[in-house]
């Protein structure tokens, strides 16, 4: 019985260490070294909680136990298949899109999970932002708010501007600095228009559990949001 058990566990770990191992090789493919710059789930999280988001930032990462894992990859399976999902419809869809700057010295890094576009009946964008959450909010939290907020700003405001490049699923680079209208031209053949002003911008946040899943939105370009996201970072 005892030799039983010890197998168990050695399955278990052997999972463990796999996942963790997976987790960082894809982190790193998708995210780079995100200790070189502020993302805008750090800026999120700074709002509600200074203090935990340094130490995120500044300190080493326990390996977490097989049930943290599980939860974390739960995201990024779920992730997956909502991927597939809006596939099969056939959308314009950019998954992962980076949005890279230097504000005032300070390297931000948006990283979109789904961006979906087209040009006709008109110019259209729509971020999605996926959540895993044991149990669905009422509400949105702050750091999902901030986000979208930081995401949707940060979008319309460097529309025109050479900051956005697409990774494909391994993780090399498909199309770098480029503009907005850029990246869509050369990845789908599709023409926007130079002005984000000219475009139907939203984004939204859906929140998945293991059952269930809840749509928050639409969250628009905000100038005050996107100061306060920069001000945020440089802080």
């Amino acid at each position: 019985m005892a030799q039983t058990t010890d197998k168990a566990q050695n399955l278990l770990a052997l999972i463990s260490k796999g996942l963790h191992r997976h987790a960082e090789q894809s982190t790193a493919a998708t995210l780079g070294d995100r200790s070189q710059y502020i993302g805008l789930s750090d800026i999120g999280r700074t709002l509600e909680c200074p203090r935990a988001a340094l130490a995120g930032k500044v300190l080493p990462r326990s390996h977490p136990d097989l049930s943290k894992l599980l939860t974390l990859q739960r995201g990024h399976w779920l992730e997956h298949g909502i991927g597939q999902a809006l596939s099969a419809h056939g959308l314009h869809m950019l998954p992962q899109l980076e949005l890279s700057i230097v504000h005032e010295n300070v390297p931000i890094k948006a990283h979109l999970d789904f961006v979906l576009v087209w040009e006709k009946p008109r110019p259209a964008v729509r971020i999605l932002e996926l959540k895993s959450t044991e149990h669905l909010p009422d509400t949105l939290y702050t750091s999902y708010e901030v986000q979208l907020h930081g995401q949707a700003g940060l979008l319309a405001y460097y529309w025109n501007h050479p900051v956005f490049s697409l990774r494909d699923a391994a993780g090399s680079i498909q199309h770098a600095n480029l503009t907005m209208p850029e990246l869509c031209k050369a990845h789908f053949g599709l023409h926007l228009p130079k002005s984000a002003n000219k475009v139907d911008l939203e984004a939204w946040v859906l929140c998945m559990s293991m059952s269930d899943a809840k749509a928050f939105g639409p969250y628009t370009p905000n100038a005050s949001m996107r100061e306060l996201c920069l001000n945020t970072a440089k802080t």
